[in-house]
């Protein structure tokens, strides 16, 4: 694995007129998306707001005793973010499969056409690799873990009517470990998106493809990703740093009379700025290490 080459694809997106056209569009979703946020929080929670900003928590005490117009706003809040958080997933997903179809078609390889199908199937494509990554669905021999740490504790409270130290020690760890298989089989499979975009096909065989892609494989991925993860967060901590510094004296004392509330107000709008930017290099980053695979494979 190219280690060099998969750091320079994952930022080669911000030297290609029609790539930052594409990103500009992610960072206006996700301005979009939690302007609106910011609206509707202020309108369902102006009082509160407003007091938390000046360091006053007194409208907020007020509301838990009187649980049934806090219940009455959340669920406003609720039914209202629900339906404008799916629209904005969908939008997204459209923008990350026509951003991921281009850096294919950067990388040499071809790529499907973005559609209805191929929208419709990425979606679900990205929902299935959590809950695949979580079943251990290709590396089923892995569950003897989940289930012995399941089969101590009921054999325990069967034989005693308690859990020992030992016993709830032993299935702790079991656990442990099984969580580290579950980001085994998550970056084992994280990189199906590409390989769907690139051959089509069908959602199993897309996930099929990427674990026997990266079989044998899989440290020069995780080396890959780690390569990538520690230059992005470099840049994002030195960025979001300045970004926060600025924005913290520009909203207090003027806009924001509480510093601490100004400060954290700060470091939320730096992180969102810089969110698109994050994902936009993992995207990248993942063709290119997919693209290595296919090379070697």
């Amino acid at each position: 694995m190219d280690y060099g080459k998969v750091l320079h694809f994952a930022f080669s997106w911000r030297k290609d007129p029609s790539f930052v056209k594409y990103a500009a569009l992610v960072w206006a979703l996700h301005l979009l998306f939690f302007a609106a946020l910011a609206g509707i929080s202020f309108f369902l929670f102006k009082n509160i707001l407003i007091d938390i900003m000046s360091g006053s928590f007194s409208s907020l005490s007020g509301l838990w005793l009187q649980p049934e117009t806090l219940g009455s706003m959340l669920i406003a809040f609720f039914f209202t973010v629900v339906p404008l958080y799916f629209f904005f997933l969908l939008a997204w997903l459209y923008a990350f499969a026509i951003i991921t179809s281009f850096a294919l078609d950067k990388s040499d390889f071809g790529y499907i056409k973005p559609d209805l199908r191929t929208f419709f199937v990425l979606f679900f494509l990205i929902l299935v690799i959590p809950i695949a990554s979580l079943i251990s669905w290709f590396n089923k021999k892995m569950l003897v873990l989940p289930l012995a740490s399941i089969i101590f504790a009921v054999i325990a409270l069967a034989t005693t009517g308690t859990i020992s130290l030992g016993s709830a020690g032993l299935s702790i760890i079991l656990a442990v470990v099984y969580l580290f298989v579950i980001l085994y089989n998550l970056i084992r499979l994280s990189i199906a998106w590409p390989v769907f975009l690139c051959h089509g096909g069908f959602l199993f065989s897309s996930l099929e493809e990427a674990w026997e892609i990266s079989e044998n494989r899989i440290w020069s991925v995780i080396l890959s990703y780690i390569s990538v993860f520690i230059v992005v967060g470099i840049a994002s901590f030195i960025i979001g740093l300045v970004t926060s510094a600025v924005l913290s004296f520009v909203l207090y004392p003027a806009i924001i009379p509480n510093f601490i509330i100004a400060v954290l107000l700060a470091v939320a709008i730096s992180k969102i700025f810089l969110h698109p930017f994050q994902i936009l290099s993992y995207c990248f980053a993942c063709v290119a290490i997919y693209e290595q695979l296919a090379e070697e494979d």
